[in-house]
């Protein structure tokens, strides 16, 4: 991503995931929790830290075969300093959001 000052923002994250599927009527209603380290990389500066990704999603079940549905995943990622450099403590937030189709085979 691009910040405003012509800045590239990379994050990789390495994490755990854990998930349960909930099923209602037509519907499919995943729950997930991503918890691991991202190294994340802005202009010249890199910095490694925690990062916790909770995610949901929605999906309405067509027939046997399609599924369609939207999924919404938040990224907390603290940057967290100490020491004289305490005060450039950030916490970096990003929401993401994909709409899916599920063909199963």
């Amino acid at each position: 991503a691009m910040s405003p000052s012509e800045l590239v923002n990379t994050l990789l994250p390495l994490s755990f995931h854990g998930g349960y599927m909930f099923l209602y009527r037509s519907f499919e209603i995943p729950v997930s929790m991503d918890l691991g380290i991202v190294m994340n990389k802005y202009g010249e500066q890199t910095h490694f830290g925690p990062m916790v990704k909770p995610g949901v999603s929605f999906y309405w079940v067509m027939n046997a075969s399609w599924a369609f549905g939207l999924t919404t995943k938040y990224w907390w990622v603290p940057e967290i300093k100490f020491g004289e450099y305490k005060e450039n403590t950030s916490f970096g937030n990003f929401a993401e959001a994909t709409f899916s189709a599920r063909y199963r085979f």
